[in-house]
C-alpha cells in the first residue's frame, strides 16, 4: 500500500508540473515557482511513503504525518473550491488523498503486524 501511495504522489507531482493535470479539466493557479514548490513537497511526501514501505517499524511516524498532510491538503483545496478560487474539478485527483487517509488509518488501527 505504501509503495502505491508513493507512486500516486509522484504521478500527481509529475502531472501538475507537466500540466497533464489539465486532462481532468483543471489547472493549478500558481506561478512557476509556486507550482515547483508544490510538486516538490508532494514528491517528498511520496518518498516518505516509499520509506514506510521499506521499513514500517522505523518509519511509522510518517504514516501519521501523511494522514495529517493529506487531510489538510484536501481541506485546503475544498475550501478554495467553495470560495471560487479553484475549480471543483481539482477535487477529483485530490480525492485519492482521502482514500489513502482511510487506508493509513486502517493500517494504524489494524494492520501494523500484517504489513511488516
Amino acid at each position: 500500500m505504501f509503495y502505491v501511495a508513493a507512486a500516486f504522489n509522484w504521478i500527481m507531482a509529475a502531472a501538475v508540473l507537466s500540466g497533464a493535470i489539465a486532462m481532468v479539466g483543471t489547472s493549478v493557479p500558481l506561478d512557476p515557482l509556486g507550482k515547483e514548490v508544490l510538486c516538490l513537497f508532494i514528491a517528498v511526501f511520496g518518498y516518505g511513503y516509499y520509506l514506510v514501505g521499506r521499513d514500517v517499524a522505523r518509519n511509522e511516524g510518517i504514516v501519521v504525518l501523511g494522514i495529517v498532510g493529506k487531510i489538510l491538503f484536501f481541506g485546503l483545496l475544498a475550501g478554495n473550491a467553495i470560495a471560487g478560487r479553484v475549480q471543483y474539478a481539482v477535487l477529483l485527483p485530490a480525492s485519492g488523498d482521502l482514500i489513502f487517509v482511510f487506508l493509513f488509518f486502517e493500517f494504524l488501527l489494524n494492520g501494523r503486524t500484517s504489513s511488516r
